[in-house]
């Protein structure tokens, strides 16, 4: 069966691997025997070795070739090469020993501290595709390791190096691990962009982590935030919640959908800001969240929880505000109320929209403002909402003076992810540097 995919070598301590002696066997499979070995010059490693033919010879070529080019990139988080060797009969490297993030992340971790691994590792893959255009294909925790304080990524095998002269992508075939695996990627053919298959993976071992009592594969399908079986609330509460959104937008189905890498990494910095870590709550499942007999939001049903976020966030937006202006905080009342009954220095005619509804493609309209009284603690904000779920807020207040006008601005967040919750607070603060200083455009 010499060349066949189901042959393969028979491992035994006489097998030589350089200068790096065997001190232990970790896992032996099929495929590979992976080993504790020592250099004879001392250093220490985790070496391991091919053991099958056919196609997988290729394949653990490819995947020595991705981690000692990574290596020679210099590129954080990377699991390093530390030696190799490529010859036919035998093919081995070794790598510094590392401990299985989940493992490391223990069977109660803080949702604070998976959401920061799961950030490291997309930073990792965002420096692989600026340096070396490549997407990993194949994220999953058992790929995921923990080193020098922080997550590495291990197993490039399946990355989308070129030229590839092995048939394990061909044309119609499936690329990763089938439950974290995009749906383009059953495909190849299908997959315009091998980095949002990135993204989908990326989540669905997000949630595996946060949920390690659950098991080792995530639930099918996209991230419903509605559904039971994808609950966050058990694991961080209302930050848990907060972070829904975000996975739900990184597994759309259709990958012209799905969020960006970049934009997935953004989303999850933004939540790290807005979320101190704290324990893991001893809340039972079910709370804080509904659920919906089906697996699908209906695009009814999602227009309407945009619009909640957004009522939220425009109203979060007059009240933090208000608190900025002098006065006493008890004289005013915030609220929904109608813009036209607020002064003129707050509200003249062309005060809003800054861009153009055709520009725009306004969907909603939500606003709020706090009831005029002598103190001066008046706020307008206002709210546009486009037919891609994306919030234009603008939030108006007289200086304290009553003489000028301050204001602030975020252009086109999705009020449902905590990117919206990190540009309110950029919008307040700059406010609060508004209503300080002298030297106002208004």
């Amino acid at each position: 069966m010499a060349g066949s995919s189901r042959s393969r070598k028979k491992y035994s301590k006489k097998m030589i691997f350089g200068g790096w002696r065997h001190k232990e066997k970790i896992v032996e499979t099929w495929k590979a025997v992976v080993l504790r070995v020592e250099h004879d010059d001392g250093r220490q490693g985790v070496l391991k070795a091919n053991l099958a033919d056919g196609t997988f010879i290729t394949r653990f070529r490819n995947e020595i070739l991705g981690m000692r080019q990574m290596s020679e990139a210099g590129i954080e988080g990377v699991l390093r090469v530390l030696d190799a060797d490529f010859q036919e009969n035998l093919m081995w490297f070794v790598m510094p020993e590392a401990t299985p993030l989940a493992q490391h992340l223990g069977t109660m971790p803080s949702l604070w501290t998976v959401v920061t691994a799961v950030e490291q590792v997309t930073a990792t893959l965002l420096a692989v595709k600026s340096e070396l255009g490549v997407a990993h294909r194949d994220i999953k925790p058992d790929n995921l390791f923990f080193l020098d304080g922080r997550a590495h990524v291990g197993d490039f095998g399946l990355g989308d190096w070129a030229p590839r002269e092995d048939d394990l992508t061909k044309e119609g075939t499936s690329v990763g691990p089938a439950h974290f695996l995009a749906p383009e990627m059953r495909a190849v053919t299908l997959a315009e962009d091998a980095h949002l298959a990135d993204v989908w993976a990326l989540a669905k071992t997000l949630f595996v982590l946060a949920h390690p009592n659950k098991g080792v594969y995530p639930p099918p399908g996209t991230h419903y935030v509605q559904g039971r079986e994808f609950e966050l609330w058990s694991v961080g509460g209302h930050a848990g919640e907060s972070l829904g959104p975000v996975l739900e937008a990184a597994t759309r189905f259709d990958p012209h959908d799905r969020i960006t890498l970049e934009d997935f990494h953004a989303e999850l910095q933004a939540w790290l800001a807005g979320n101190p870590e704290k324990p893991r709550p001893s809340i039972p499942a079910g709370r804080g969240f509904a659920t919906v007999a089906s697996t699908r939001l209906s695009r009814r049903a999602e227009n309407a929880l945009v619009e909640e976020a957004a009522r939220r966030l425009v109203n979060d937006g007059a009240r933090a505000c208000a608190e900025l202006l002098p006065g006493d905080r008890h004289a005013w009342i915030a609220g929904k109320s109608n813009p036209g009954d607020v002064p003129v220095l707050l509200a003249p005619d062309e005060y809003f929209p800054r861009a153009s509804e055709d520009e725009f493609a306004i969907d909603t309209y939500v606003d709020a403002a706090t009831q005029a009284g002598q103190d001066l603690r008046a706020v307008v904000a206002i709210g546009l909402v486009n037919d891609r779920g994306y919030l234009v807020l603008e939030v108006r207040a007289p200086s304290p003076t009553g003489d000028r006008l301050v204001w602030g601005e975020c252009d086109e967040v999705n009020p449902r992810m905590p990117s919206a919750q990190e540009a309110l607070r950029d919008l307040v603060a700059n406010m609060a540097r508004a209503v300080t200083t002298a030297d106002n455009p208004h």
